[in-house]
């Protein structure tokens, strides 16, 4: 009888049908497969900066850096685990903020002291009319001044034109500073929001730190606030000339404020500032949204240890904060112990691996011998014409195998910078461009620094990958950005062997890859 099927072609169709089957069934338990067994990826920094509870959801932001600056890609929910108290909470998705589509509430804390020149709070002025006009349409801005006295001058407006105007009135007018005045003011702004204000929201203020009013708020009233729901402070220190040791302190506090908030110091003192706002904006937007199912755990109004632990491939790292839960949610009920009971189930992750990993083997060894019984059968040639016309055999179409998400994510493109003359290292640069990378002469804000050659800016300019095309963009306000010896006025798509110079350095751009 197996002879008969093969004489009429049904063996050969019988086995394509049973090898199809196989790879189907060995393609899912594949797929599924991945993300239990893919290592995590390697992390460099790893913090929470901020969040929000509506019980049972709790939404936390945090910076979760990979190698070359940028976020770690390959990450899963997985990876992480949360509690609040002593409850353990679900994580149930981690998204790159950009992907989270949502917006950010900036509140911009202006100082209009005499701390800065006429010329100097033009530009900076400038600088932040262009930082609004680079606003996503998700985005708002809030204006908040301080000198002699605090003055809320704008609130939240996704308004680009009604948050110039405000800006074109401020002039540098005070005789003191009211530093810590305005940080308190311009976090309770932040705080406060309101309807349709995005919930990541951040302060960011160009001073130089010296609070000169006597009494009112205190550098303790502030480093108190910031412990309980912390709003992130993005500050940038500026002083005229070599500071004197009152500004040094006062720049110590910056840095300090900064840390404790979940947010970053800048030091400004070179100039750059528009660079540094750039940068400031994608240090917001490089975080991670978690989100946390917090099912049965009941808040009192209070304030609670928020603690979230990564296992990268490197390290494990552990974050926390504290964050005020509204009151509500509810204790676990009596169908809680198995849902209690379900993490401690899928601690039993290798085994399900297992069986998941033998359900493979037995699949490929079955696959493999009769793949092995494929091989020709010898001729009938009692039954067989003379010079039988022998059809080739029909190439197996060829089935892709599921891979996981962070697999599939695009690659940035291999760029390498060289020198084309003599000069102070580095002479050659190579990095993988996944999304920006800022070339400037200050590691706070750059990521490729050339810290010899004095004419670069801080953030002087960047290159960014974007729709499958690298682009150059000049950053700095005072100083200019030349591609193939023309100087840039807008952004300008790189090709192979273009010559890019900055301050006195001068390199070839090439694309290895």
């Amino acid at each position: 009888m197996l002879r008969s099927w093969r004489k009429a072609g049904l063996g050969r169709d019988w086995r394509r049908r049973f090898l199809g089957v196989f790879v189907l069934v060995a393609s899912c338990i594949l797929g599924a497969m991945p993300t239990a067994w893919s290592a995590p990826p390697t992390v460099y920094d790893f913090r929470l900066t901020q969040g929000t509870a509506r019980l049972p959801a709790v939404t936390v932001y945090a910076d979760i850096i990979g190698a070359g600056e940028v976020p770690a890609k390959g990450l899963q929910p997985a990876d992480l685990t949360a509690k609040i108290g002593a409850k353990p909470a679900k994580v149930a998705r981690l998204t790159p903020f950009e992907d989270a589509k949502e917006g950010i509430a900036y509140v911009l804390l202006v100082d209009v002291s005499k701390s800065l020149s006429t010329a100097q709070f033009s530009q900076m002025k400038d600088t932040l009319a262009a930082f609004v006009d680079a606003m996503s349409d998700r985005d708002q801005a809030a204006l908040v001044t301080f000198g002699s006295e605090v003055k809320l001058l704008q609130e939240f407006s996704p308004n680009r034109g009604k948050l110039k105007e405000k800006l074109a009135e401020l002039q540098p007018t005070a005789d003191d500073t009211a530093f810590y005045g305005g940080l308190d003011k311009a976090m309770a702004v932040a705080r406060a929001g309101g309807a349709g204000v995005p919930a990541r929201r951040v302060v960011i203020t160009l001073t130089d730190g010296v609070n000169d009013l006597t009494g009112g708020v205190s550098k303790g009233d502030i480093s108190g606030k910031l412990t309980t729901d912390p709003v992130p402070l993005y500050l940038i220190g500026f002083v005229q000339g070599s500071p004197t040791p009152e500004e040094q302190s006062a720049m110590g506090v910056m840095r300090d404020f900064a840390a404790q908030s979940g947010g970053r110091f800048y030091d400004g003192r070179s100039g750059g500032w528009r660079g540094i706002y750039f940068a400031i904006t994608r240090s917001i937007r490089n975080a991670f949204v978690i989100e946390l199912d917090a099912a049965g755990f009941r808040s009192e109004g209070a304030a609670y240890p928020l603690e979230i632990t990564l296992k990268a491939a490197n390290r494990t790292w552990d974050s926390k904060l504290q964050l005020t839960v509204p009151a509500g949610g509810s204790e676990a009920t009596a169908a809680a112990p198995a849902a209690a009971a379900k993490p401690a189930a899928t601690g039993n992750k290798d085994n399900s691996l297992w069986i998941m990993m033998g359900g493979a083997a037995v699949l490929i060894l079955a696959g493999g011998c009769l793949w092995l019984r494929r091989r020709p059968v010898a001729p009938d040639h009692a039954s067989s014409p003379a010079n039988p016309a022998v059809a080739p055999p029909a190439a197996e179409p060829s089935v892709p195998v599921p891979v996981s998400a962070a697999e599939t994510s695009q690659a940035g493109v291999l760029t390498r910078l060289t020198r084309t003359h003599e000069g102070p290292p580095p002479h050659q640069l190579e990095i993988e461009i996944i999304d920006r990378v800022v070339l400037g002469s200050d590691p706070s804000v750059s990521h490729l620094v050339f810290e010899q050659d004095h004419e670069i800016a801080p953030a002087h300019c960047e290159i960014f990958f974007e729709e499958g095309h690298l682009y150059l963009q000049n950053l700095a306000t005072d100083r200019q950005t030349f591609l193939n010896g023309v100087a840039l006025t807008a952004r300008q798509s790189l090709d192979e062997q273009d010559v890019l110079k900055i301050g006195r350095t001068e390199m070839r751009i090439t694309f290895p890859g």
